[in-house]
C-alpha cells in the first residue's frame, strides 16, 4: 500500500484554516488521568475483541516500546508436539491447543545436535500476554515479542511482549500480524497496514492544520472534507505515474479503505491524534472500534489484576536451594487475601498428551510442560497456568511451611468456571476456550515482607520429588530441581495436585 502523503498536504495547500479547539474525553499523552493513576498495570477481562473468551487490557496509558508484566513467562519446549500419533478426540483438541499457543524454532547445526537434529522445528509453549492476547481481524496489533526473549530450541527460555506504540489506558492488547491467531494474513495484511498509514496522514494533516489557524471553523471542515473525499478517494491515474513507478492496482481500493477511516470533522482528527489536552491517542484504529477501549470501571467490576496485587510480588531469586527463581512479598499479605489469578489451559487428556511419550531411543520422556500443570490421581485432565509469570514460579512447600493455596475463581464473568465443571471429556475437550477456567491464589496465612510464596504441591508431588532426589544422591549426582534439564531420560516429572474437594466429579475417568 503506498499513499503519497505528501501528495495530501500539496492539494491543501491554497486553503488555510485554524483550529477548531474541539473538548473530548480521553486519555492524554502528556497530562496524567485517572486512567493514568489506576493501580493495575494490565487487567484479565472478558475480551471484545474475541467474544466468549478472556483478553488482557491496559489498566494504564503505556507508552511505545513499554514492558507489559514485571515477571516473564517462561518458554517451555514442547518435545512432542510436531509427531504424530494415533489421537483421540481429546488428545486431538489438545495439540491443536497447544500448537495454537507455540512457537516454531528451527534448529540447526552449532546447537548442541547432532546432524540428525539439523532443520528440525521445535515447539515452545509461549504462556502470559503471548498467548492470552487476541488478533483483530485487520492485523492491526499493540504488542509484539521483547526481541530480548530467550527461546531456546531445546532448552526454552523466558517470554518478554513489549507495546509496539502508544496503547490508552482501557484498551485491549492485540496481537498483530504474525500473531497466533493471524491465519489470515495475507487477506488482512492490507487493511492492518491502513492504519498505520491513516495515522500517518491524520499526523500529517493535524500539523498542517496547525499551522492555519486563521480561518473558520467552517473553512477548516471544508478543506478537510476536500483531502478525505476529493484527494483520498479520488481514482489513481496511472497514465499520470512516472513509468519507473510500481504500478499496484490495489492502490485505488486501499486508498478508498484508508479515506473511511479518517475523521470527518475536524474536532475528530483533533481528538483522533491524541496531542490535545484531552485527545484519544490510541490512533485511527482505537477510534474506528472504540469497543476495545473500556471505562476504567467496567474493568475494575469485571476485571483482576493480571500480576495480581499491586506493587506487591517480585520474580527473584528463591530461597530454597536449587529451585531457581521464585515469588517473593515485597508488601506484607494479610490472611485470606486475593493475590492472583491464574487462567488455565485444560487438557482433557493431558497426562498422554505430555506424559509417557517414547522418544527415538524407546525412553519414557514427559514434556517439560507437565510439570507445570495441576493434575488429580482419578483422571487424565491437566490445568495448566497460562497467565502471569508470577504464576509459574511458585516452588513447593510442605504442608506447614505453605502459604497460599489455589481455589476456584467465584469472580462474576468466570461462571465458565462452574459450567464446564459440570462437562465430561468428550464435552470439554470441544472448548476452545483458552483461560475460559481461572483458579485464583488466596493466602493462608499472614505473609510478611521477604517471604516467598509456597504452594504445597501435594503428598504425592512430595513422595515423587523425595524418591527421585535420593536415587540422585545414591548415584553420587545433584538432584536437580524439576523441569530443568530436559535432555535427561530420568528427568523429574510430576504435576501438582489440585486438591480432592476441587476437583470436578465428572472429569474423574480412571479408577485408581
Amino acid at each position: 500500500m503506498r499513499v503519497r502523503t505528501s501528495a495530501l498536504v500539496a492539494a491543501a495547500a491554497g486553503c488555510t484554516f485554524g483550529w477548531s479547539g474541539a473538548t473530548v474525553v480521553g486519555a492524554s499523552r502528556s497530562g496524567a488521568t485517572n486512567e493514568d493513576t489506576a493501580e493495575c498495570t494490565l487487567y484479565l477481562a472478558p475480551s471484545h475483541a474475541s467474544p466468549d473468551h478472556v483478553g488482557i487490557y491496559t489498566g494504564q496509558s503505556l507508552e511505545s516500546d513499554s514492558p507489559l508484566s514485571r515477571a516473564p513467562n517462561a518458554a517451555l519446549h514442547l518435545l512432542h508436539l510436531a509427531e504424530k500419533e494415533e489421537e483421540s478426540e481429546q488428545s486431538g483438541t489438545s495439540r491443536s491447543l497447544l500448537r495454537d499457543m507455540s512457537h516454531s524454532v528451527r534448529q540447526g547445526a552449532g546447537e548442541g545436535t547432532d546432524a540428525s537434529h539439523e532443520t528440525q522445528t521445535r515447539w515452545l509453549l509461549l504462556a502470559g500476554v503471548r498467548t492470552l492476547a487476541k488478533s483483530h481481524a485487520s492485523g492491526h496489533g499493540n504488542v509484539h515479542m521483547d526481541e530480548s526473549s530467550e527461546l531456546l530450541p531445546r532448552k526454552g527460555g523466558t517470554v518478554k511482549m513489549r507495546t509496539t506504540r502508544f496503547v490508552p489506558a482501557g484498551m485491549e492488547l492485540l496481537l498483530g500480524q504474525g500473531g497466533k491467531h493471524d491465519l489470515r494474513r495475507d487477506q488482512v495484511k492490507e487493511e492492518g497496514d491502513d492504519y498505520e498509514q491513516a495515522d500517518k496522514i491524520v499526523d500529517q494533516l493535524y500539523q498542517f492544520l496547525d499551522k492555519h489557524r486563521d480561518l473558520s471553523p467552517e473553512r477548516q471542515e471544508q478543506v478537510l472534507e476536500f483531502i478525505t473525499k476529493h484527494v483520498l478517494a479520488a481514482p489513481v491515474d496511472y497514465d499520470d505515474m512516472d513509468d519507473t513507478e510500481d504500478h499496484d492496482t490495489d492502490d485505488e481500493e486501499d486508498q478508498e479503505n484508508i479515506s473511511q477511516l479518517m475523521p470527518k470533522s475536524v474536532g475528530k482528527l483533533n481528538y483522533v491524534h491524541g496531542n490535545s489536552e484531552k485527545g484519544n491517542t490510541g490512533g485511527t484504529f482505537a477510534y474506528r472500534n472504540p469497543h476495545l477501549v473500556v471505562p476504567m470501571a467496567w474493568l475494575k467490576k469485571y476485571g483482576q489484576c493480571y500480576d495480581g496485587i499491586p506493587n506487591t510480588l517480585e520474580w527473584a531469586t528463591s530461597k530454597i536451594t536449587g529451585a531457581g527463581m521464585g515469588v517473593i512479598a515485597k508488601r506484607y499479605i494479610a490472611q485470606d487475601s486475593w493475590i492472583l489469578p491464574m487462567p488455565l489451559l485444560h487438557l482433557p487428556d493431558g497426562i498422554s498428551i505430555l506424559h509417557g511419550h517414547a522418544s527415538k531411543q524407546e525412553e519414557m520422556v514427559a514434556e517439560p510442560l507437565f510439570n507445570y500443570c495441576f493434575g488429580h490421581e482419578e483422571s487424565t485432565v491437566l490445568l495448566c497456568p497460562i497467565g502471569s509469570g508470577y504464576s509459574q514460579y511458585i516452588n513447593h512447600g510442605s504442608k506447614d511451611e505453605a502459604n497460599v493455596k489455589i481455589v476456584w475463581s467465584k469472580q462474576e464473568w468466570h461462571q465458565t468456571n462452574h459450567l464446564l465443571q459440570s462437562k465430561n471429556l468428550t464435552e470439554l475437550a470441544k472448548v476452545q476456550n483458552v483461560g475460559s477456567l481461572v483458579f485464583d491464589l488466596v493466602s493462608t496465612k499472614p505473609i510478611k515482607v521477604g517471604d516467598e510464596l509456597l504452594l504445597n504441591y501435594g503428598d504425592s508431588w512430595a513422595q515423587a520429588w523425595e524418591q527421585y532426589h535420593f536415587a540422585h544422591l545414591e548415584r553420587g549426582d545433584d538432584p536437580t530441581t524439576p523441569g530443568t534439564q530436559q535432555d535427561q531420560p530420568d528427568i523429574f516429572s510430576h504435576y501438582m495436585e489440585v486438591p480432592d474437594e476441587l476437583f470436578p466429579q465428572a472429569w474423574r475417568n480412571l479408577h485408581t
